[in-house]
């Protein structure tokens, strides 16, 4: 279904699934009836709708920008463990000491969940100690002005900041002028 699939972090993707409002036909409206003067409103016309396997901070970041996500179920519990070139300190050393430690961590709680379940835990009992590293894969849509606004987000964790750079390129695919639409809405 998906041909498209960029590769994010260890096991994420971005993948468009459909877009609407394409940058032609924004551009011949704004030519045809507003000439010069950019029409922001137009951006609403526009909307994206993208599939993405991402850690839960991510999809948390993504919900702050008003876009509509649909969780997808998944019986395959993963989660991000940053390498040491993602993590921040003072010698590589200390940076390993983190990476090792927060794959014990992680390991040990997505073990707890699988355990609970089987031991007859609920799901949501369950994932009550789920860490927010945990995959999901999401179908996401919205408005181009709200993936603009996304877009548009600084001093974000440099691993959120390779999702907005991955989702950039693919809006930047149907819609040539992005780097412009963001000036605009700053």
């Amino acid at each position: 279904m998906l041909l498209n699939k960029t590769p994010i972090l260890d096991l994420g993707f971005v993948a468009p699934l459909e877009f609407s409002g394409g940058g032609r036909l924004l551009q011949d409206l704004q030519d045809s009836y507003f000439k010069t003067k950019t029409n922001i409103k137009l951006l609403k016309i526009a909307s994206a709708t993208l599939i993405i396997k991402c850690p839960l901070f991510v999809q948390l970041n993504l919900q702050q920008n008003g876009l509509d996500i649909v969780a997808t179920p998944s019986d395959n519990i993963e989660a991000y463990i940053p390498d040491v070139s993602m993590i921040d300190g003072d010698s590589l050393e200390n940076k390993q000491e983190i990476s090792k430690y927060i794959k014990m961590t992680t390991e040990a709680l997505l073990l707890n969940q699988k355990a609970m379940t089987m031991d007859g835990s609920s799901n949501f009992t369950a994932q009550l100690l789920t860490p927010i590293s945990v995959y999901n894969e999401i179908i996401i849509t919205g408005q181009l002005e709200k993936w603009v606004n996304y877009l548009n987000q600084k001093n974000l964790p440099k691993e959120i900041q390779i999702y907005q750079n991955a989702i950039s390129k693919l809006l930047e695919s149907e819609w040539k002028n992005i780097e412009k639409i963001k000036k605009i809405l700053k």
